[in-house]
């Protein structure tokens, strides 16, 4: 059992960390903002060239991350098993593969539909790896975040990509606090075990805060033409 990866004490219970349980559960919200505005029947909030919005694939793939997080990392807090570690993991290298995919499709002639292959292939790959080999599952997600963050960048080099950059450099800040926030946890630089503040609890509410920025980042590259 990991004790020592977390400052939250286990419980003797079902629940065995409640406080990194529940902040799990910001990824879902996120999940569901994104999921309303790209497939609202309505379309009372209607984007104009943003691919996001209008490829119903790659909506579903960006919003069945933030899903997979959002679950996998409650199962894994709530469970404490491999399984649950497993897809905990599993759903933040989605989420970062899918920043570099959508990087992909905006900036070179490709297929929604052969992006998306190499999406489940690549990400295929990355479960093999934390399958074989779990120690180096933080290593392989710190250079999914760092591909991701240098593909973005070069697509906004070429000019094929678009949007208010505040929100992309708002959102690499953001996760770069919930980075703090989980180092100082995992060290118990500051450790309070059975409080209701936690900083891995604190890392899931700045990831999932994050997240949003990127979603209004992709958003912003359209133009807002009414609201119903």
């Amino acid at each position: 059992m990991p004790d020592h990866c977390f400052c939250e004490r286990l419980r003797d219970s079902l629940v065995r960390q409640p406080v990194n349980t529940a902040t799990s559960i910001a990824f879902l919200t996120v999940a569901a903002v994104v999921w309303r505005v790209a497939f609202r029947p309505d379309r009372a909030l209607r984007v104009r060239g943003v691919r996001l919005v209008a490829s119903p694939m790659l909506a579903a793939l960006f919003a069945g991350a933030l899903l997979v997080i959002g679950l996998g990392s409650a199962f894994y807090h709530a469970s404490f098993t491999f399984v649950g570690q497993t897809v905990d993991v599993l759903g933040m290298y989605l989420l970062g593969t899918f920043v570099i995919l959508y990087a992909v499709v905006r900036t070179h002639e490709v297929t929604t539909r052969r992006s998306a292959v190499a999406y489940v292939l690549g990400n295929a790959a990355l479960l093999t790896l934390l399958v074989l080999v779990p120690e180096l599952r933080r290593w392989a997600f710190a250079a999914v975040v760092l591909v991701a963050i240098a593909t973005e960048w070069r697509a906004r080099s070429s000019g094929r990509a678009r949007g208010d950059l505040r929100y992309f450099a708002a959102a690499v800040g953001v996760l770069g606090l919930g980075f703090v926030f989980w180092i100082i946890d995992l060290l118990r630089i500051t450790c309070a075990p059975m409080s209701i503040v936690q900083g891995h609890g604190a890392w899931h509410v700045l990831g999932a805060a994050a997240a949003a920025l990127v979603f209004g980042y992709y958003v912003s590259e359209g133009r807002e033409e009414g609201t119903a």
